[in-house]
Parts: C-alpha cells; sequence; structure tokens
C-alpha cells in the first residue's frame, strides 16, 4: 500500500489558465497606462500652475499699481479743490512710480504693461504739479 502525503495535493499546484493569463496582463498594462497618464497629468498640471502663478502675480501687480493711480488721482483732486497740499500729491506720485518701476515674477517691469498713454497722462500731470506754488491751491 502507498501512503500519499495529505500536504501534497492538485490544489496546491499553481496552474494558470488561459484567459487568467490574459486578465493579468491585460491589468498589467491597464496599470502601466495609469502610471503613464499620473506622471503626466501630474507634470502638465505642474506647467500650468505655474503659468496660474505667473499671470497672478502680474495680476496682482497691475492691481497695487491701478490702486496706486487711484490715490494719486483722488490726492490730486484734493489739491485742486484746495483740501490737500502739494506735498502730499508728490508723496501720491512718487509711490506711484516706484510701484511702475517694479518688476513681477517674470523680471517684467510694471510699467510696461500699462498703457503709454497713460504714462503720457502721469509725465504731464507731474509737470503741471512741479510748476504749481508749494501748499494749497
Amino acid at each position: 500500500m502507498s501512503k500519499k502525503n495529505p500536504l501534497k495535493s492538485d490544489a496546491t499546484s499553481l496552474h494558470l489558465t488561459r484567459r487568467q493569463i490574459f486578465l493579468l496582463q491585460f491589468t498589467l498594462l491597464v496599470l502601466l497606462v495609469m502610471t503613464f497618464s499620473t506622471f503626466t497629468t501630474s507634470h502638465v498640471s505642474a506647467k500650468y500652475g505655474e503659468i496660474l502663478t505667473e499671470a497672478e502675480t502680474s495680476s496682482a501687480s497691475i492691481i497695487l499699481a491701478q490702486r496706486e493711480a487711484l490715490e494719486y488721482t483722488g490726492e490730486i483732486q484734493q489739491w485742486v479743490a484746495g483740501l490737500s497740499p502739494r506735498s502730499d500729491v508728490e508723496s501720491a506720485g512718487a509711490s506711484l512710480a516706484k510701484r511702475l518701476n517694479t518688476f513681477d515674477s517674470r523680471g517684467i517691469r510694471i510699467s510696461s504693461l500699462v498703457d503709454p498713454l497713460f504714462l503720457q497722462a502721469l509725465k504731464a500731470s507731474d509737470a503741471v504739479i512741479q510748476k504749481s506754488p508749494q501748499g494749497l491751491l
């Protein structure tokens, strides 16, 4: 009588069917495609993030320059109305000039992003202010 080892049986041996091999290959292919897609999407997202950050930085710089310009025009209006001295207008003009001479994150001067007619109007108003007497009008 031959004794069979109860620990060894046909159920413990690994035999893959063609269908299982196909599913394994398909699963590995899907995994590779998803990995490639994830890396590609991550790279593209990082590029878009950089572009948006640069745009936001330029936009923020322009918004700050617009705020300075609004303060400058407000000071001019008060000066013309006789409510503010010329030194306040000059101070607001200097703040605006300083803001326009700053650079954004790309190294572009803010004054190059504004309309040239705006810069001409600023020069003309500065010339009028410089010719006027000190103090209140």
